[in-house]
């Protein structure tokens, strides 16, 4: 009898247990994942939800089957408890080879039904497949208000058609601007490559308010493959060197110092141009130090030559350096380097002011353009309007003569290459000057056109005479019409003198 119970109990329970399972039948809805495009060795993580009609469902099998093979999926732990509200789990995704593979999932509820999602295809590529090209980094330094920019190239290697994300981060909000305000989030570019297809993206970004350095990384798509720049705001700063150099001679001939002040500050420029100007002093050296320069430097006593046309004796050295630490003190210097991200040329402006009251004679500059502008002089245009201009190293290195200056002259040379440049404004260097001698001032005066006086031959004094003498006559005859006729009114009679 107990026997009979028993078995009459199991069949229940188990009826019940299979119209339970029956009742909360389970749908897989299809595998969720972010790309259907993924570099070989890279991870995904795909998501699935399993919900219940009604009631609910205990899941105790959860497989991810994948054709072809060669796809290494995660575990998903059971079991776990399904409901009409749905749940979510995930699993990871990877392939170390190049393929096209189709997965589904399928789950087991405790009463044995089966459940799968329908099929999702993902396609793994060699990263080399999707390459991305760095054409061109933004300016390291920049400037609040400023422009720079950076170019991208991104080739598809693959028989078929692509489409990825570019994506520009940074991890400083407000610091900079890209097409758009971004704050602290990031910017997105969609592209679509067909096969064999390579494009060019350009980012132009525009410096907001920020402090010290920021980050900006560049990502093709969901790889490793990125790209991260160090934007350190540019500030004014004042920097001043002193160097002591023992001058030679008796005991106790003292000792010279060259004092050295550099300041650096942006100029707001149009838009796209990155613009810094740079003021560093003239040099200011000693006598003895100059001819110590001049007998040290030979592209100096090269420029001397060219400029004086004779060789150079020991009086002549002596009256260069004693007339240039005259001059010097009266000269200033500043160079504006400007970037032109829109055109891709950078130009490099040196100007020199004399302020002195004299005229300065065979006035030399020699400047050093750092190898960041042109590693060769043949790659610079050189604009230097009333200066002989001479290329004393490749490397680049110019001296540049002018034959006067003037007392507040300006003197403008300017370095252009044609392609955009990442220059420093630390770089350069003070340029060096030299001059021959000085002389009295004279401004040019104002000579007013010279007087012309006129004599008159004989017979043009006849014909004046003979003009004069008509001009009398009709004169005097207008008086008589007028006194005898002219104030007549019409009704007056005509008197007749008796």
């Amino acid at each position: 009898m107990m026997k009979t119970f028993k078995i009459a109990l199991f069949w229940a329970l188990s009826s019940i247990m299979m119209v339970s399972a029956a009742f909360a039948a389970v749908t897989v809805n299809d595998p969720s994942y972010d790309t259907t495009t993924v570099d070989t060795g890279t991870t995904r993580t795909v998501s699935v939800t399993m919900s219940t009609d009604s009631g609910s469902a205990t899941i105790n099998s959860f497989s991810v089957s994948s054709s072809p093979s060669g796809l290494t999926i995660s575990s998903v732990d059971t079991p776990f408890t399904v409901g009409t509200s749905g749940t979510t789990k995930t699993f990871t995704i990877s392939s170390s080879t190049t393929n096209t593979y189709s997965f589904s999932v399928t789950v087991v509820d405790s009463g044995g039904a089966s459940s799968s999602s329908g099929t999702a295809t993902i396609e793994y590529v060699n990263p080399s497949s999707l390459t991305m090209e760095i054409i061109e980094d933004p300016i390291s330094t920049v400037y609040e208000g400023n422009n720079t920019g950076m170019s991208i190239n991104v080739q598809n290697s693959l028989g078929s058609s692509q489409t990825r994300n570019l994506t520009l981060y940074q991890n400083k909000s407000n610091t900079f601007v890209v097409n758009a305000s971004l704050g602290s989030a990031a910017a997105v570019q969609t592209i679509t490559l067909t096969a064999g297809e390579t494009k060019s993206v350009t980012w132009n970004i525009t410096i907001g308010s920020f402090t010290g350095a920021g980050h900006a990384i560049i990502r093709l798509g969901d790889t490793t493959q990125s790209k991260v720049w160090t934007l350190t705001k540019g500030t004014t700063t004042t920097a001043s060197t002193a160097t002591t150099t023992t001058t030679g001679g008796s005991p106790g001939g003292g000792t010279t110092t060259t004092t050295t002040t550099t300041t650096t500050s942006t100029i707001k420029g149009p838009p796209g141009h990155e613009i810094q100007n740079v003021v560093k002093e003239i040099v200011q050296r000693k006598n003895e130090e100059i001819k110590s320069l001049i007998d040290s430097k030979e592209e100096l006593q090269t420029g001397l030559r060219i400029a004086l046309g004779k060789e150079l004796s020991a009086e002549i050295k002596a009256v260069v350096a004693a007339t240039t630490e005259k001059v010097q003190k009266n000269t200033a210097a500043n160079r504006t380097i400007d970037v032109d991200v829109t055109n891709q040329k950078s130009t490099v402006t040196l100007s020199i002011k004399f302020n002195g009251t004299e005229q300065v004679n065979n006035f030399i500059i020699k400047d050093i353009v750092p190898k960041s502008l042109a590693d060769k002089a043949s790659k610079i245009t050189v604009t230097a309007p009333g200066a002989v201009v001479n290329v004393t190293n490749p490397d680049p290195e110019y001296i540049f003569i002018y034959k006067t200056v003037t007392p507040g002259e300006e003197k403008k040379i300017t370095y252009s290459v044609n392609e955009r440049v990442f220059t420093l404004a630390n770089e350069y260097a003070a340029p060096t000057i030299l001059a021959e001698s000085t002389q009295v001032y004279v401004p040019p005066t104002t000579t007013l056109p010279p007087t012309t006086t006129t004599t008159l031959g004989s017979g043009e004094k006849i014909n004046l005479v003979f003009v004069v003498a008509v001009v009398l006559i009709l004169a005097g005859l207008v008086w008589y019409y007028r006194q005898n006729y002219g104030k007549r009114q019409p009704w007056q009679p005509v008197v007749k003198p008796r």
